[in-house]
């Protein structure tokens, strides 16, 4: 019961995701389909091998930068891309992020489990962006060779504060990453 009414606040209205929510995630993506260049050009890029849609460590890494950069951060959307390969309904989902809602879950499930478990999520690309559009995340599952997650940061002090913090991968997948992107993504860091 509790999962049920958690997918329930966390879903998205058309009316809502259309007035409030595109604005910033037309904002932050370029409407192309990956391989192309999926983010507008102001915003600084990160690349890692996908450590999953949403992990809880990703989000409290996200709070501890927001925390230290003095921003405020309501919500973290998540947007199934329109121009994935999934053929079943858009995903759109809103968390809030200054809540600790994640440890009211049952203690043996993760939330992206339970995301994956309630909508099918096994394959697919989303759009994981926040309320004020300086940073967000694209995740291609099962789409390439290696998942992979493309974090964007409108701010670079930002994006750096956020790399200092998350944890680093052995270089050879760094390398096996790079070598998966497309030229378009030449100006990535890892």
């Amino acid at each position: 019961m509790i999962i049920r009414q958690l997918i329930e606040q966390m879903w998205v209205p058309d009316d809502e995701y259309n007035i409030r929510w595109l604005p910033i995630k037309e904002q932050i993506f370029s409407g192309s389909k990956y391989p192309q260049m999926i983010f507008n050009p102001e915003y600084h890029l990160y690349g890692i091998t996908s450590t999953g849609l949403l992990v809880k460590e990703e989000i409290e890494i996200l709070q501890e930068c927001f925390q230290l950069s003095h921003i405020e951060e309501e919500f973290i959307l998540i947007i199934e891309d329109e121009h994935g390969e999934r053929s079943s309904p858009k995903i759109k989902l809103r968390l809030p992020i200054n809540q600790p809602w994640y440890k009211t879950l049952p203690h043996t499930k993760s939330l992206e489990e339970i995301i994956l478990e309630e909508f099918q999520l096994t394959t697919g690309c989303y759009c994981v962006f926040g309320s004020n559009g300086i940073w967000a995340k694209y995740v291609a599952i099962d789409l390439v060779d290696m998942d992979m997650d493309i974090w964007a940061f409108k701010d670079k002090a930002l994006m750096d504060l956020f790399k200092d913090r998350h944890r680093d991968f052995p270089d050879n997948i760094n390398k096996e990453f790079m070598d998966m992107l497309p030229k378009e993504y030449g100006r990535i860091e890892l």
